[in-house]
């Protein structure tokens, strides 16, 4: 659980023990509420790296305002921008993270988000990170929009690219009797 109390102490240099280097700006945390969110952060704490002996990592896969908002999350246990591009990154960096909270609230945050132009980029994240609620869902609107659906060039390629989500999808549409 978070502890609404441990938000102050974001982002204090005083206090910190490990600082995220992402391009040219930092950030600093604590250990102690990166591993108690995260068993990748422990394994990186405690595995003797470069990293966990430097009390410095490098981010170098999502931009930095992205980055602070996950770490804010961690700390306050609210997500600051539920934008559609950052609840997706955010998303990404839960399931690459394994923070469980974080991926459900942004799972439920992208659901809200499915319409034909996002559909196949939220039916590629569900599948990428092995999200069965999300996949279930996205499936789902995309079998009730099939007739709006096959005449986009997102889904012809998403289909092309991946045969099992076409594949899915169109079972979903079979038993619906479509």
């Amino acid at each position: 659980q978070f502890n609404r109390e441990s938000s102050h102490v974001y982002r204090s240099f005083f206090t910190s023990d490990i600082v995220f280097q992402i391009g040219d700006k930092t950030i600093p945390a604590h250990k102690s509420i990166l591993i108690a969110h995260s068993p990748i952060f422990l394994k990186m704490a405690t595995n003797g790296t470069l990293e966990s002996l430097n009390n410095c990592i490098l981010i170098s896969d999502v931009p930095y305002d992205v980055f602070d908002c996950f770490l804010k999350y961690l700390y306050s246990g609210e997500i600051e921008d539920k934008s559609f591009p950052t609840v997706t990154e955010l998303y990404t960096l839960a399931s690459k993270y394994e923070i469980q909270t974080l991926k459900r609230e942004c799972s439920g945050i992208v659901v809200s988000y499915l319409n034909l132009d996002r559909v196949c980029e939220i039916l590629k994240l569900a599948y990428i990170n092995g999200d069965e609620s999300l996949k279930r869902k996205s499936k789902e609107f995309a079998a009730n929009h099939i007739q709006d659906l096959i005449s986009k060039d997102e889904w012809k390629e998403l289909i092309a690219s991946d045969l099992a989500i076409g594949y899915e999808v169109t079972v979903n549409c079979i038993l619906k009797g479509e």
